[in-house]
């Protein structure tokens, strides 16, 4: 049985397409590494405020203590954990009721260090940052499009807050062989980010080389 020359070009479109396709978004995710390693990594951090407002309209003053305190030790395990595991770049803090002013680049007063201590990130510009948080992995669905919800991670997102996509390392899960969670997972994420910024800069070179290489023939 005979191919169709046609099933041979429709096949060849396909290819050429998937291969435009991976080389575009390689080129987005080795900028976004080179933003972030340039740049600085925002840490949202939960304030639990709406839950905490509720339980003190009902009454319930206990529960709302019980989980402010909850969220701020939740917090700081954070802040520790990117201050003794995470080396790829700068790291700030802010709250999530200051989400709005970041995504206008309004930095001033809501940045912290890891102790929680307003500081001022004068060098950093408005677009030389990613943001990270703890939350659920955005899971692309097939052909058809969207996404669902994945497992729990921290989780890299672009300065829309949206989760960044392949190649880009862009969450690093629970560790169930270690007790501290946050501690494994900044741990892990950091190595990741190390490695594919490595990774990208060799790559780059590479293709540099085959096109001066073409170029010249």
């Amino acid at each position: 049985m005979r191919s169709s020359p046609f099933l041979f070009l429709l096949l060849g479109s396909l290819l050429l397409t998937n291969c435009k396709t991976y080389y575009a978004r390689q080129d987005i995710s080795w900028k976004e590494i080179e933003t972030l390693k340039d740049g600085a990594l925002l840490v949202r951090l939960q304030t639990s405020g709406n839950k905490i407002e509720k339980l003190k309209e009902a009454g319930e003053l206990a529960k709302a203590l019980e989980t402010e305190k909850n969220q701020k030790q939740r917090n700081e395990r954070i802040a520790e954990a990117f201050e003794n595991y995470f080396d790829f770049c700068p790291v700030y803090f802010f709250y999530s009721d200051n989400s709005r002013k970041l995504k206008k680049g309004e930095f001033s007063g809501i940045l912290m260090n890891s102790r929680f201590e307003t500081v001022e990130a004068t060098q950093l510009g408005p677009d030389a940052w990613l943001m990270a948080e703890f939350g659920q992995t955005q899971v692309s669905l097939s052909e058809g499009g969207g996404v669902s919800r994945g497992s729990i991670a921290l989780v890299i997102k672009d300065r829309d807050f949206i989760q960044l996509q392949d190649p880009f390392p862009a969450y690093a899960g629970w560790s169930i062989l270690k007790e501290a969670n946050e501690d494994s997972s900044v741990e892990k994420m950091n190595q990741d980010l190390h490695i594919f910024y490595n990774e990208a800069k060799r790559k780059k070179l590479k293709r540099e080389f085959r096109r001066r290489k073409w170029r010249d023939y």
